[in-house]
């Protein structure tokens, strides 16, 4: 059972010094469990080797990036539990000047709740954004 009432993910964005992309997804914990098919306490699936395997490839199941229609994937980097939440840290390398548009699909717990709020803040460019998903809305465009 959840302790808390509220759905919600928060995305930052930040340009890095060299181009690219510094990403932080934060995720209430129980949420994210509940997410992968497991319970509190319950073991990891046999099939992965430590709980970073597993969120990594939740999180690229439910965030898709797209530069210029060009897939993107970012790297990985490492979880880190600040309860109730999970702080998770990507990366996308840069430089990613040319690109015009980027596209990113955030369906974060859209399928496991329907009041889920994706909270997605980036600083691009010196621009800041600032954009509210649900089940209705699920991508925004970064024009440039």
């Amino acid at each position: 059972m959840p302790v808390h009432d509220i759905h919600v993910s928060n995305t930052e964005i930040k340009t890095t010094a060299e181009g690219g992309l510094d990403i932080i997804v934060r995720i209430f914990y129980d949420d994210l469990q509940m997410a992968m098919g497991l319970q509190p306490g319950q073991p990891l699936p046999a099939k992965y080797s430590n709980a970073d395997e597993l969120i990594k490839n939740y999180l690229n199941a439910k965030l898709k990036w797209t530069f210029d229609g060009k897939v993107v994937r970012p790297q990985y980097i490492k979880s880190k539990a600040a309860l109730p939440a999970v702080w998770v840290y990507l990366e996308v390398k840069g430089p990613l000047g040319n690109a015009k548009e980027i596209r990113l699909d955030n369906q974060i717990l859209i399928d496991q709740f329907d009041d889920q709020v994706n909270m997605v803040h980036a600083e691009l460019d010196g621009m800041d954004y600032h954009f509210v998903l649900n089940k209705k809305d699920k991508y925004v465009f970064f024009r440039r």
